[in-house]
């Protein structure tokens, strides 16, 4: 898998990825991942107070790796695999951001041209 490297991320976000990182348990079989979380609700239905949508950090199956995964090398060294929930295009530029510090909730956007 080719890392993709047309992302880039700002301080805020790298302060929690850094953390999360360096504090993430993955099994020999497992790897860190980033995937896009649209609901986190109670057990009566209704969404946990703070959530927005966006990408949250989790551990992966190392099997359950498709083609449509991307291996995300940033310029500071870290490194994940992503799912993105759009056609990545190699030709634009990416933005990873934080949105929600209490859920740990990332977004990542095309760079406004």
């Amino acid at each position: 898998m080719q890392p993709v490297t047309n992302i880039s991320i700002t301080e805020t976000a790298r302060k929690v990825l850094d953390r999360r990182k360096a504090s993430f348990k993955t099994g020999p079989r497992s790897v860190l991942a980033i995937c896009y979380e649209s609901s986190f609700t109670n057990s009566d239905g209704t969404t946990v107070a703070g959530f927005v949508p966006g990408y949250t950090i989790v551990s992966w199956p190392l099997d359950y790796l498709g083609p449509g995964w991307l291996l995300i090398r940033l310029v500071h060294g870290a490194e994940f695999y992503l799912m993105p929930r759009f056609r990545w295009d190699t030709n634009e530029r990416y933005v990873m951001d934080l949105l929600s510090l209490q859920h740990e909730i990332f977004s990542i956007v095309p760079v406004a041209r």
